[in-house]
């Protein structure tokens, strides 16, 4: 995986790199062959995003 991930949110969609991205609960969602979770601080901003492959998990924090 490359260094940046990119999440945008279009007409209520969520993307990660232009993949739509598929809820499983409020902060975890599934795309082609990855899980994405989002963790939260406790004003709900997320603090970083754990990509879960099979080749293993990477962890991003957020551009500010």
């Amino acid at each position: 995986m490359g260094v940046t991930q990119n999440v945008t949110l279009i007409n209520g969609q969520l993307y990660l790199n232009a993949i739509p991205l598929i809820p499983q609960s409020e902060t975890t969602f599934e795309s082609t062959g990855a899980v994405a979770e989002f963790f939260l601080d406790a004003n709900g901003k997320v603090t970083r995003l754990v990509l879960s492959q099979t080749e293993g998990a990477a962890t991003y924090d957020p551009k500010r």
